[in-house]
């Protein structure tokens, strides 16, 4: 499976990998699997802990998250204006409200959207709203993130995430053609200070996306193998010899 790679400049403060698009959550893992390069990983935020009651459309201007931070919708942000069939109560498309919703495969209001959960069921859906944010309570350089169905309605590249670390920003275009329904794609950051927040923000009111599983690089420990050890301590010995016989 071909992947399409977008990357800032290796050498720049905040590096953005956007790897896609795929169709799959195969697909995202295979790109996560490259970007991580054999590195361990945790997992810290799946939303699986969250519901929404699609009875009432209660969703979430803010919604904490114990492991990770706290995503807020920006004041500014706009509601859907694709209302399918009555709006706050209509069984797909937007709420019209300017909130984040929890969806599941089986309770989804917008097609090509998904779970990347390995046994899960929910994600985050921005509704398709303009503006909303992450802040990081997590103390971390790397981050990771998957996104469903990006860039597939309406005019192109205008659904854009900035990131900042310290006194560094990026920010980056996901896309400049409107791609197929369920395009996903898997997103990697690094950053040379510890990064703060990432925002997702857009013009249009009626193409939105679902994101989960965020996560991080953890550091690799390198244990020598016992090779190392039997010539670290001939090398040892080798100098306390050399030590004794200059005393002599």
């Amino acid at each position: 499976m071909a992947l399409m790679l977008v990357a800032s400049a290796s050498a720049a403060p905040i590096d953005i990998t956007v790897s896609g698009p795929v169709f799959n959550t195969a697909g995202l893992e295979t790109a996560r699997n490259a970007w991580l390069a054999g590195n361990p990983y945790s997992i810290l935020e799946d939303f699986e802990s969250f519901v929404w009651d699609q009875t009432t459309g209660n969703g979430y201007t803010t919604l904490n998250t114990a492991t990770l931070g706290t995503f807020e919708v920006a004041q500014s942000a706009l509601g859907s204006t694709a209302l399918f069939p009555d709006g706050v109560n209509g069984p797909v498309g937007g709420t019209g409200l300017a909130e984040l919703l929890i969806l599941t495969n089986a309770q989804t209001r917008f097609g090509g959207r998904f779970n990347t959960t390995p046994g899960g069921q929910n994600w985050l859906d921005t509704n398709d709203i303009t503006d909303f944010s992450l802040t990081l309570d997590y103390v971390t350089n790397t981050l990771f993130f998957f996104i469903t169905d990006v860039e597939d309605v309406g005019d192109p590249g205008l659904i854009r995430f900035a990131v900042t670390a310290g006194q560094d920003n990026e920010d980056t275009v996901f896309s400049n053609i409107v791609l197929a329904n369920g395009a996903s794609f898997f997103v990697g950051i690094r950053a040379d200070n510890p990064i703060t927040s990432v925002r997702w923000y857009t013009t249009e009111t009626e193409d939105g996306f679902g994101i989960d599983d965020f996560g991080v690089m953890n550091a690799r420990t390198e244990i020598p193998e016992p090779s190392t050890y039997v010539l670290l301590g001939s090398a040892l010995l080798g100098a306390a010899f050399f030590r004794s016989r200059r005393r002599a």
